[in-house]
């Protein structure tokens, strides 16, 4: 694996903050399940912002997995390598995801709602499959915390504690 110079501690704490920004934007999103998603969007002030903030969940996530990767200094395993391989490729795929929903669907939701309709022409395999290949950032988050050297993760960031 080459080298790569990544700042640790920036990395944790890119880390931390995409795991809050998570975890307060994802309960805040609408139901788009009961309703038309047209009207869900129309009807949500925040979703744009809601969705901006899950691409730079995305982003942050990479910049934490960058960390992750020279704190081990090679020394990943399989467990580890698979983890990172599915954090990419699943953060890619979100925040492409959120990227279209934050700044495409809200033009769309005026013009064109039937569009967005669950069964119209958007959500198509295409659509699924990103959303799918998305759901791997969470896999590989999951891989990522069982690290066989995880508990030594960022052995040099600062305990606030």
């Amino acid at each position: 694996m080459a080298s790569l110079r990544v700042p640790v501690r920036i990395s944790a704490l890119s880390l931390a903050v995409s795991g809050i920004d998570a975890a307060v934007s994802v309960p805040l999103h609408p139901n788009i399940l009961n309703q038309p998603i047209g009207e869900v969007i129309r009807n949500t002030p925040a979703w744009v912002g809601l969705h901006l903030f899950a691409a730079l969940v995305c982003v942050l996530s990479v910049i934490g997995v960058a960390g992750v990767v020279a704190a081990h200094e090679g020394r990943l395993g399989r467990t580890g390598q698979t983890g990172l391989l599915l954090t990419l490729l699943g953060s890619a795929a979100a925040g492409a995801v959120a990227s279209v929903e934050a700044l495409a669907f809200p033009a769309v939701a005026d013009t064109a709602p039937q569009l967005l309709d669950l069964n119209g022409p958007l959500f198509n395999w295409p659509f699924i499959g990103m959303g799918i290949i998305a759901l791997c950032w969470l896999v590989g988050m999951g891989l990522r915390v069982s690290l066989p050297r995880g508990r030594q993760c960022f052995p040099v960031a600062p305990v606030f504690f």
